[in-house]
C-alpha cells in the first residue's frame, strides 16, 4: 500500500472487481480497515504468538505496519484495531455513502492526537493550551483557574481525572496520592469481571487471571455473582437479573481493602506517556498479561507512589498501556 496522489483519488473508483495482481488501485479507508481485522484475527494465534516472542523483528515490523494502517485512516481504521467486529464495517460502509464518521461501538485514544495539534498551533501559554484540550476533548472535570501544576502534570491530571488514563484495580492500603487513587464499589467489580469476560471471549487470554480474581473478590460479597455474569451476554440483562435494589445496594458497597489507582512512569516524557495509551481492545495491547500488571505495581511501590505490599488484582478502565511501553518504562 502506497500513499494515493490527488490525481487518482480525484478519479477513485472501488477496488471489487479489479484484478489484485498487476493491477494499480486506491482503496478505500474501510478495506484498510478490513486489512487490519485480518491482522488483529492472526494476532489471536497463539502458534503465531510463540513464532513473534522469538523472531523479534518481525514483531515489531508487523506493530510498525498496524500503526501505519491507524494513522493513514484514523477515523475508521483506528477504532477497528480496538476490536470492531467485520459487520460493523459492512453496515457503515452501505449508509455512509463515502461521508467519514467515526464507529461509535468502539473506543479510541483521541488525547495523544487533539495533544499532538495543541502542540503544533502557536499559543505558547500552558494554561490556554490545557483549556483548549479540556475544550475539545469536553473534559467534565477541568483544572482550577487558580491551579500551579507544571504542565505535564497538569495533562496527566487531567487524563486521570476524566477517566482516559490506564487504571489497575489492587488489593492492600489506600494510595499514597490521593489523586491518583479512588474507592472501588462492588458493582465496579461485577462491571469490570463482565468487562474482561468479553474481552476473553475475543481472545485477550491475558485477562483471565484478572476476571479470577474479579470472582474471588466477588465470592466474599455474594456466591452467585460469578454465575450470574457468566450467564450473560449482555450486561443489562445480568442488572436485571440481580435487580434494581440489590444493584443499588451493590454501587453503595464500598470495599475497604481494593482501590482503583494510576500509576505513573516517571522517567517517560508526556509524549512518550500519551503516546503509550490505547484502548482496552486495542491491537498494540496484544500480549499485555498478569506479569504486566505485577510489573506497574512494583514501580509504583519503588517509586513510592503505593504502600509495600499491594497486591495486583486485575487491569481496569476503557484504556491500557501498550505492552511495550510497560517494558520500557515500569
Amino acid at each position: 500500500m502506497l500513499p494515493a496522489s490527488n490525481d487518482v483519488l480525484n478519479n477513485y473508483q472501488p477496488s471489487f472487481g479489479y484484478d489484485p495482481i498487476g493491477t494499480d488501485f486506491p482503496v478505500s479507508v474501510e478495506e484498510i480497515s478490513s486489512v487490519a481485522i485480518v491482522w488483529r484475527h492472526h494476532f489471536t494465534d497463539p502458534e503465531l504468538d510463540r513464532q513473534l516472542q522469538v523472531d523479534i523483528a518481525m514483531k515489531d515490523s508487523m506493530h510498525e505496519s498496524l500503526s501505519s494502517l491507524h494513522d493513514v485512516a484514523q477515523l475508521i481504521s483506528g477504532p477497528i484495531f480496538m476490536g470492531a467486529p467485520l459487520d460493523i464495517v459492512w453496515d457503515f460502509r452501505q449508509v455512509s455513502n463515502g461521508s467519514t464518521a467515526e464507529l461509535v461501538h468502539v473506543r479510541n485514544y483521541t488525547v495523544y492526537r487533539t495533544f499532538l495539534g495543541i502542540e503544533n498551533c502557536d499559543n505558547r501559554v500552558f494554561s490556554d493550551r490545557l483549556t483548549i484540550l479540556s475544550n475539545l476533548m469536553n473534559f467534565e472535570w477541568r483544572l482550577p483557574k487558580t491551579h500551579s501544576y507544571g504542565y505535564s502534570f497538569a495533562l496527566v491530571l487531567l487524563a486521570v481525572k476524566n477517566e482516559y488514563y490506564p487504571t489497575i484495580l489492587v488489593r492492600g492500603k489506600k494510595s499514597k496520592q490521593q489523586f491518583f487513587s479512588s474507592p472501588v464499589s462492588a458493582m465496579d467489580l461485577i462491571i469490570n469481571a463482565f468487562n474482561l469476560k468479553k474481552l476473553i471471549a475475543q481472545g485477550d487470554k491475558g485477562s483471565e487471571c484478572g476476571l479470577d480474581n474479579m470472582f474471588y473478590a466477588l465470592a466474599d460479597i455474594s456466591a452467585d455473582i460469578q454465575e450470574t455474569i457468566n450467564r450473560h451476554e449482555i450486561f443489562e440483562d445480568v442488572l436485571n437479573e440481580l435487580g434494581e435494589d440489590r444493584v443499588a445496594s451493590l454501587f453503595d458497597l464500598i470495599l475497604e481493602h481494593i482501590h482503583r489507582v494510576s500509576i505513573v512512569p516517571l522517567s517517560s516524557t508526556i509524549v512518550e506517556l500519551l503516546g503509550g495509551i490505547v484502548g482496552a481492545e486495542h491491537i498494540d495491547k496484544v500480549g499485555l498479561d498478569h506479569s504486566h500488571g505485577e510489573a506497574i505495581v512494583r514501580y509504583g511501590v519503588a517509586t513510592n507512589q503505593h504502600a509495600e505490599g499491594d497486591a495486583f488484582l486485575a487491569f481496569n478502565g476503557r484504556y491500557r498501556w501498550r505492552c511495550r511501553f510497560v517494558e520500557k518504562f515500569f
